[in-house]
């Protein structure tokens, strides 16, 4: 029987090849392709920016809450509030044996539920900066932390800040600071008549032992804990200071990173000036580098009414985009908008001056 054979003819055509029939990406298809890709990715990233920065501000806004809750803690074990700051020949703690410390070591033994304290080993029976509490003074706390900060979790070091007095041993930094008082150069600039000294106070001024009833304003209406962000370097409306001229002469001579700036530091602290809204500078004060020459050009600062997110340099002052977090005395954890008026910035600093005012 003959054999069957099934002749197939194929499909290709001579001298075709596989790779003949495959259709590449014209130049105009990938540039056209390249340009999509670049403008959603245009329109993602401000997005994605955004959303980092509400979850840095939100974390920021928790870590001011914790330091409320701390400060209610101290209130509620020893019948007053914790001071700015516990210092000179005044100091008041420990009762038993005063040192010097920042109001924000005074506060270690109510955060994160005490254990901080055990964990840190901090002495109050000696200065914050004596030898046997460097170990815990240089300890980064993650609550006394903003994550918005161009340096981040700092300390300071000779590395990063050449000329700060504590740049030898490392102390860790905080983003946070009570106001001790409004400065009369502010009500002279706000065009307001300078009260007495102690409507000029703060709620929890120097070697102080404060009382809700010493807060005739109210704790709900009057300021306790404020953002500065990213001490000891100094910002002026967002831009970093330079370092300052060899030329620089007094008072305009401040270098851009001695502001005092650990947690644990009594000296970090400051009273309300105002600042100049377009230079950033605080009322008072002035500044010398290569890069921008004397701000002002001559003499100092006035008039300023700027009192918040101008300057770290004795301002409230974030990174967040329109405004600061801070705590009140009651506790209540707040972003305050940096459209806020000098007049109602100066009313819920001060805890007995008698304004009429309605913190946001």
């Amino acid at each position: 029987m003959a054999a069957a054979f099934i002749s197939v003819r194929s499909s290709r055509t001579a001298g075709s090849s596989p790779r003949s029939l495959r259709r590449a990406f014209s130049l105009i298809e990938m540039l056209v392709v390249a340009g999509i890709v670049g403008l959603l990715v245009a329109l993602l990233l401000p997005a994605v920016q955004s959303a980092r920065e509400a979850a840095r501000r939100t974390h920021c806004l928790n870590n001011v809450r914790q330091i409320g809750i701390a400060m209610l803690g101290f209130e509620t074990a020893n019948g007053f509030y914790a001071p700015a700051n516990s210092t000179g020949a005044n100091a008041m703690w420990p009762p038993n044996n005063p040192k010097e410390h920042g109001m924000f070591a005074l506060l270690l033994p109510y955060v994160e539920n005490g254990s901080l304290l055990a964990t840190l080993g901090y002495d109050y029976e000696q200065d914050w900066d004596a030898a046997v509490n460097r170990p815990a003074a240089q300890t980064v706390i993650p609550t006394f932390a903003c994550t918005s900060t161009p340096d981040g979790q700092r300390r300071i070091t000779a590395a990063k800040y050449p000329t700060n007095a504590h740049r030898s041993w490392g102390p860790a930094c905080n983003d946070y600071s009570t106001i001790l008082e409004v400065e009369t150069v502010l009500y002279t600039a706000v065009g307001q008549t300078t009260p007495a000294s102690k409507q000029r106070q703060g709620m929890l001024p120097t070697n102080s032992r404060t009382t809700p009833a010493h807060v005739r304003d109210g704790l709900s209406n009057t300021l306790a804990v404020v953002e500065c962000g990213n001490r000891p370097l100094r910002f002026f409306n967002s831009h970093a200071m330079g370092v300052r001229s060899s030329s620089a002469a007094a008072p305009c001579n401040s270098h851009n990173d001695t502001m005092p700036a650990a947690w644990a530091d009594n000296g970090a602290t400051f009273t309300l000036d105002g600042a100049d809204q377009s230079t950033g500078v605080p009322n008072s004060s002035c500044y010398h580098t290569d890069a921008t020459g004397r701000v002002p050009p001559s003499g100092v600062t006035s008039g300023g009414q700027c009192v918040m997110n101008c300057t770290n340099w004795d301002e409230p002052y974030s990174f967040h985009p329109g405004g600061v977090n801070v705590v009140f005395g009651d506790g209540s954890a707040r972003f305050l908008g940096d459209d806020l008026s000098p007049a109602t910035m100066i009313a819920i600093v001060t805890r007995s001056g008698r304004e009429t005012a309605n913190p946001p």
